[in-house]
């Protein structure tokens, strides 16, 4: 038996695997986010509690299983900047407060960047590093990148994070799986300190007075949730690719250095030391959907399921997603949603369907931009697939077919037991299939284009 902790950004997931990969107990509890102008922060310590009500959860389903676990790992939310024994709230991935830091990187350290394999962006933990420097000069200590590391801390007391999650700071050499040499000093923030880099297969180390954990079982430090999400979908071979739809939303595909875009992000694959995951990620997904049916549909989901039966019309109005700002096709800051087109003919009806179309339009940028060969079948994980309408319009917008596996939001959890060496990788199961509605295909998608993309 195997313990899964998925430290999400709404909630903490807790998974008991058998060994051969069978999810037979799972919990969760929710965490909160805290927003205000550009700054996107969780409490660490919610992190903790939610981790403890898993546990007494998972015990309370299956009393005496905890007790015989073999091994616990781990995956989360990156990009983070987390001061475990600090007691600072984390700075979120989807935080843009360093956006001239950035700026100021790019022109610094360019051969920084080179070596990282992605360029420095707001959400790149490195500029937000700096700016916590200039702004909260009396910080130090040793930072961590990743919800699931300040986890890791708190069971073994060790600071590590792994190398999936590393290359999203803009300070781990890409093609060395290593610190850039001197990097912190290079950057203007030498009294932090960087944690230990581990593979997503080694030990961490072992628990101890756990709550209903017996003590001494091996703790592996697992991977990032671009890496987790990656393996449980059972993207291993080049050309195989996925999409999540959770609370934001990115696509990703198995490549070689070689096949790779400037404008992806890149990372290291979890299972595969020489290849990489090509990322094209966007800030705007569930999150937007939920406020939409909140907005339009005064959160009846039954009522915005309906809505979501036909396509908008040609004159209805169009939508841009970027609520919550975005990176792809362009940096946008927090509050760049909007409408074009609106008449006193629109409805929060049309609305709402052109707002879920403006959400699929964005994604599907996304799949141009990582060279998915048109019409080829894509899997999409995450919340997103309890939506059936939101699937249907994605899967006739895209005009590709749409495999929606059972139970998907666990995935990352067997992606992380994949990860780190406990079961091997598996396919992503049973699937419910949505194919485009031929009679139905829209013309819309050039007119969203020129509206909205530079």
């Amino acid at each position: 038996m195997f313990l899964i902790i998925d430290a999400g950004t709404t909630a903490v997931k807790g998974v008991l695997l058998s060994t051969d990969g069978k999810r037979t107990a799972s919990a969760s509890a929710s965490v909160s986010t805290f927003m205000e102008e550009g700054f996107v922060e969780q409490r660490p310590e919610d992190w903790e509690t939610a981790c403890e009500a898993v546990l007494a959860e998972l015990h309370q389903q299956k009393p005496g299983h905890l007790a015989s676990i073999h091994a616990v790992t781990f995956t989360g939310q990156m990009e983070d900047v987390i001061f475990p024994a600090e007691g600072r709230p984390a700075v979120l991935y989807s935080d843009q407060r360093a956006e001239n830091e950035a700026a100021f990187l790019r022109e610094k350290v360019p051969e920084i960047e080179r070596q990282a394999g992605n360029p420095f962006s707001p959400s790149t933990p490195a500029a937000k590093l700096l700016w916590l420097q200039l702004n909260e000069p009396d910080l130090s200590g040793t930072v961590v990148f990743s919800s699931k590391d300040h986890l890791l801390y708190r069971w073994t007391g060790r600071f590590v994070t792994d190398t999936v999650t590393a290359a999203t700071t803009g300070m781990m050499n890409l093609d060395k799986r290593e610190w850039t040499a001197d990097v912190l000093a290079s950057i203007g923030v030498s009294h932090f300190h960087l944690p230990e880099l581990l593979e997503p297969d080694e030990r961490c180390g072992y628990t101890q007075q756990i709550p209903w954990l017996p003590d001494g079982v091996p703790v592996y430090c697992g991977t990032g949730d671009g890496g987790s999400t990656a393996a449980g979908a059972g993207v291993v071979f080049p050309g195989d690719a996925y999409m999540y739809i959770g609370t934001t939303g990115w696509t990703a595909a198995v490549v070689d250095k070689s096949g790779a875009s400037q404008d992806h992000f890149l990372l290291p694959s979890p299972l595969h030391r020489g290849q990489l995951l090509a990322v094209v990620p966007l800030f705007n997904g569930g999150a937007v959907f939920d406020w939409l049916t909140e907005t339009f549909a005064r959160g009846e989901r039954d009522r915005a399921e309906a809505w979501l039966e036909q396509l908008p019309a040609e004159e209805d109005a169009l939508f841009h997603p970027a609520l919550f700002g975005e990176r792809y096709p362009e940096p946008l800051p927090r509050g760049s949603g909007r409408f074009h087109g609106i008449g006193p003919e629109s409805t929060p009806e049309t609305l709402f369907r052109s707002g879920v179309e403006g959400l699929c339009f964005s994604l599907c940028t996304i799949l141009e931009e990582a060279a998915l060969p048109e019409g080829r079948p894509l899997t999409v994980i995450g919340g997103a697939g309890s939506s059936s309408g939101w699937m249907q319009f994605l899967s006739t917008l895209s005009r590709r077919e749409l495999y929606i596996p059972e139970d998907s939001s666990f995935l990352p959890a067997l992606g992380a037991a994949a990860a780190s060496g406990l079961i091997p990788p598996q396919t992503a199961g049973s699937c419910t299939v949505y194919t485009p509605d031929h009679a139905h295909l829209s013309t819309r998608y050039e007119g969203w284009k020129r509206a909205f993309l530079p």
